[in-house]
Parts: C-alpha cells; sequence; structure tokens
C-alpha cells in the first residue's frame, strides 16, 4: 500500500510541494539531538554499508576506481574485505540499535558473490534496504532473488544514451545494464510484486550536459524514475582548508579534486538541456526529480567553490557508512570514527571521534570541503531554515 500511495503522490503533488513535504517528516528524527545532544545523536535512521571497493565499471567522475587487481594496492588497507558473516552481525548491531535503513553500495556490490546472503539477512530483520548498481550484473536469477526478497529499492546508474554512458563507464555495459533492469521489471511482473522499487540516477558533468533529456525517454519507456545529481567534487584549496579545519585520520584512498573538464559544465548548455528535461516530460511523462533550476544557480554549484545552497549540515545526526573493513566514517568528509572489528557500531555512533566530529561541524555549519556535496542538495529546502542556536 505504501507504494501504491507514493506513485499517487508522485502524480498528484508538484515537484516544487514534495521538496518540501519530505524532508519535514524527517526533522524530528535529529534536529533536537543536534541542537541539544552536545555532539551526542539519537540512532541514525540510514547506514549506507560499502561492502565491496571493486569495481567492473571504470567511471571517469569517480573518485574511487578498483579493479580486482589492482584493490590492494590502490587501498593500502586490509588485505580481506569482511566476509558475509561479519556483515551479518553488524547487520543484527544495526538493527538492534534502531537503524532502519540501509543501503548496499560498492564498488559495485554485485561484484561479491555473496551479497545475496546478505541482503536475505538484512531483510530477515524487518531493515529496508536498497541497492547502487551499475545493473550489469543483474542476471534474470539475481533478479528473480531480488523480487522473491523483496529488497525495497534498487537505484540503477543511467549517466545518458548508449554510447555517453558506455563512454563515462569506460565499459561497454549499456546494453547489460539495460537487460538487467528488464529482468527484474518482468520479474515484478510475473510475480506480481511491487518490489523493488526501481529507480534511475544521474550524475551530471561535462561528459553528458547535452544529452540528459534523452533519459527521460528511456525512463518512460520503462516507467522508471529519473534523479539527476550534480557531480562531487573538491578542490585543491577546499582541501588545504580542511585540513585546517579538521585534523583526520583518512578511511580510503580517493581522490575527489575531479580534473576540470569533468566539472567545468557549460552553463548555457546545460540551462539548456534542463529546459530541454521539462519540455521533453511533457511528451514522455515520467516523475524525474533535479535540483538544478536556473543559469545562476548552475554558475553557483559548479563555479563557485565557496558556494553551497545549505548552509549547514544534519547528515553526521541521522545517517553514517562502514566500508568494507569495517571502518565507520560519517560522510563524503572520510574521517575514522572507529573499528567494527574492535568495537560495537553504538559505541562508535556516540564514542569521542563522532561526538567531537559533530560538535565541530555544529559549530562552523559546514566545513570548507562539504559545499560541492550533492547531499547538500536532497533536503535544501528545510535544512537552511532551521537554526543552529
Amino acid at each position: 500500500m505504501r507504494h501504491i500511495a507514493r506513485d499517487i503522490i508522485r502524480k498528484i503533488v508538484p515537484n516544487s510541494v514534495r521538496e518540501y513535504i519530505t524532508p519535514i517528516t524527517r526533522v524530528s528524527e535529529y534536529y533536537f539531538s543536534y541542537l541539544f545532544g552536545s555532539g551526542r545523536a539519537n540512532p541514525p535512521n540510514t547506514v549506507v554499508l560499502e561492502v565491496t571497493y571493486i569495481c567492473n565499471c571504470h567511471c571517469k567522475m569517480c573518485p574511487l576506481y578498483v579493479n580486482e587487481e589492482n584493490v590492494k594496492d590502490h587501498l593500502d588497507m586490509k588485505d580481506e574485505e569482511l566476509p558475509a558473516d561479519k556483515w551479518k552481525s553488524i547487520i543484527d548491531e544495526l538493527s538492534d540499535f534502531g537503524v532502519r535503513n540501509l543501503i548496499f553500495t560498492g564498488g559495485e556490490p554485485f561484484m561479491r558473490k555473496d551479497l545475496l546472503d546478505i541482503l536475505d539477512h538484512a531483510k530477515s530483520r524487518g531493515l529496508y534496504v536498497s541497492i547502487i548498481t551499475n545493473g550489469s550484473l543483474v542476471t534474470q536469477e539475481v533478479a528473480a532473488r531480488l523480487v522473491s526478497l523483496k529488497v525495497d529499492n534498487v537505484s540503477v546508474s543511467l549517466d545518458g544514451p548508449k554510447e555517453i554512458h558506455n563512454k563515462i563507464r569506460q565499459k561497454d555495459i549499456f546494453d547489460s545494464a539495460m537487460q538487467g533492469v528488464d529482468f527484474l521489471l518482468e520479474e515484478k511482473k510475473r510475480k506480481k510484486s511491487e518490489l523493488p522499487d526501481l529507480q534511475f540516477s544521474c550524475v551530471i558533468s561535462t561528459m553528458n550536459q547535452t544529452s540528459l533529456s534523452e533519459l527521460i525517454k528511456i525512463g518512460h519507456e520503462k516507467q522508471i524514475p529519473v534523479y539527476y545529481h550534480r557531480i562531487t567534487f573538491t578542490t585543491y584549496s577546499m582541501e588545504q582548508m580542511m585540513d585546517r579545519e579538521y585534523s583526520r585520520e583518512m578511511v580510503k584512498a580517493e581522490d575527489q579534486n575531479l580534473p576540470a573538464n569533468l566539472v567545468n559544465v557549460d552553463p548555457d548548455k546545460l540551462e539548456s538541456e534542463l529546459n530541454k528535461i521539462k519540455e521533453t516530460a511533457k511528451r514522455y511523462p515520467v516523475f524525474y526529480s533535479i535540483f538544478l533550476g536556473s543559469h545562476k544557480e548552475i554558475v553557483k554549484a559548479f563555479y563557485k567553490s565557496d558556494f553551497s545552497f545549505i548552509n549547514k549540515c544534519f547528515y553526521p545526526w541521522n545517517n553514517s557508512r562502514i566500508n568494507p573493513y569495517g571502518i565507520v566514517y560519517p560522510c563524503s568528509i572520510n574521517a575514522h570514527m572507529g573499528d567494527l572489528n574492535k568495537g560495537r557500531f553504538d559505541s562508535i555512533w556516540n564514542g569521542v571521534n563522532y561526538v567531537n566530529f559533530r560538535r565541530r561541524l555544529k559549530k562552523k555549519g559546514l566545513f570548507s570541503i562539504c559545499s560541492k556535496c550533492c547531499v547538500l542538495d536532497k533536503d535544501r529546502s528545510v535544512w537552511n531554515i532551521l537554526p543552529r542556536i
């Protein structure tokens, strides 16, 4: 019933109204601990599980690229990723602590042969389970299992039409990704299941700035919503300022200081394409979400490194991330909060590192490195009006 209600809301409630409704319903989960917790927080609503850093693609905008051959050299970390039994134990800890949503990602999560077993355990604990995937490894058998497990959401990365998508991914995977989506749609129909919800997720960059509207046609054809996100990036000066603002032990070897030829979109071309998305959606109706509009917004988002649409961030009060080795970190800031091989998540969540991190972030509002994080698009309608006190 929840999914039917969601579809009805998508059809009758304008995007501009939904932009306000959803964040408002979440505020009570984190805002009072933000104000009065002195760095402590209620159990997070959502935890992202990075079950592997291995991937079968080499996306040009990805700050962390690891294939099976170079994973150990690239990360310079532990020899082995956490086994399935350890992930199950962590999931039990999270569920017992009050976490309600898990997002499985990577790398490419389906590079793990035991992923379905881990997902099965997460669903057995009554958790809302989402997967972020490139879709290319979703076989008919995998699709059947995902539908049977009633996985709640599968987000498939889609960067553009076939030629653009493959160029960005640096791998010829468009057809296999679309086949994976079709397998899921067929299995849902065969089993008369509403789950999993499917969505396409697109990162906006110079490489696809003139082909974004093509995704509306693909979404319409398959009746799958399309979510557009601006590219997350930092600059050298942002990194330098961050080092002065907060001393951190790095969790993973990624570089978000992306080259200008990926980040520096043409504002005129992108504005034109955003308008084209609106027109295309009139001819090919499908739900889509995008948090950019005017030429002025585009310039600020992609060219002004110190500009952010948001003046504060609540993410570390309501979300967390765990890397493939069991290291807990708060967000893309990539700071070591604790090791699940040595302690429990509930102890780490309100431990010294997390409390100090939250206190410092609340005092600053945002760190210098935060301004181009795509998370700051999501709830900006509400976050900006909530006082820090």
